[in-house]
């Protein structure tokens, strides 16, 4: 009932629920006695789904260093007990587990990092750091995960403007965005259109208040963050995307986009 919201595994998704209410409802779907998905030792999978472990709730994040560390939502995380990250590389999918390095409840903002034993590292991450203040009308774009359980696993690109240079209420940490923000995109990252990090996403106003608008946190704010961070971090340089087709910038910017699956 599109009026009303909808049910899912006796769920009630109303319109008016907030982001982080249905991020933390959802649930594995039920297993299937039919299913043969099995992980494949080292931490990569060729076919592991939901069916092989109960999850509470997933959202997005992304690689800020070749080691393993990953931003995403503080809300995604909070108090989690066990999570898990899985990205394509290579045509492969790869499942780890994580844990949480760092986070900042207040600018709703988390790093986490790769601790499972079989991890080696993934390769030259291809955006940088992009801290200066994006003007109002610039295009970017997120990958993530949006409501995987309705729309599946494969990673979702969302486009639109900086809409204001501040958030909700003025806030100066955000930028108030047009990029659609869905269930499972928070801790998404914001690219502009050269594949520079700019922000995370993190949600918006529900549609009862205003359509469309959403907000993402800075990167500078994540870049302070990290600095807190007694972790050493290298963060990555960046490659020239200069002179590649949007579709071939995206195809390799998400091989660094991850899904997170939490329990709590």
């Amino acid at each position: 009932n599109v009026n009303n919201g909808f049910y899912w595994n006796n769920i009630h998704i109303r319109n008016s629920m907030k982001l982080e209410d249905v991020e933390k409802k959802q649930a594995s779907m039920p297993k299937s006695e039919s299913s043969t998905s099995t992980p494949v030792s080292g931490g990569q999978s060729t076919s592991i789904s939901q069916d092989t472990q109960e999850w509470s709730g997933n959202g997005s994040g992304f690689f800020i260093s070749k080691s393993g560390y990953i931003a995403t939502n503080y809300h995604v995380i909070d108090g989690a007990t066990k999570m898990q990250v899985e990205y394509y590389q290579g045509g492969k999918k790869h499942v780890y587990s994580a844990s949480v390095v760092i986070s900042d409840a207040a600018n709703d903002m988390a790093i986490i990092k790769i601790d499972d034993k079989a991890f080696a590292g993934v390769s030259e991450i291809p955006y940088r750091f992009d801290n200066k203040t994006k003007d109002v009308g610039s295009e970017v774009f997120t990958l993530g995960y949006p409501l995987t359980f309705l729309m599946g696993e494969e990673i979702k690109y969302t486009k639109g403007e900086i809409s204001s240079k501040s958030g909700f209420q003025g806030d100066i940490r955000h930028y108030q965005i047009s990029v659609p923000i869905t269930y499972g995109n928070s801790g998404g990252p914001l690219f502009d259109t050269m594949g520079n990090l700019v922000g995370i996403t993190s949600g918006g106003l529900q549609k009862e208040i205003a359509d469309n608008v959403n907000y993402a946190v800075k990167s500078i704010y994540l870049q302070t963050l990290i600095d807190s961070s007694q972790e050493r971090i290298d963060l990555p340089v960046g490659i020239n995307l200069s002179g590649k087709t949007k579709p071939e910038i995206i195809k390799v910017l998400q091989e660094f986009v991850v899904l997170i699956r939490v329990k709590w």
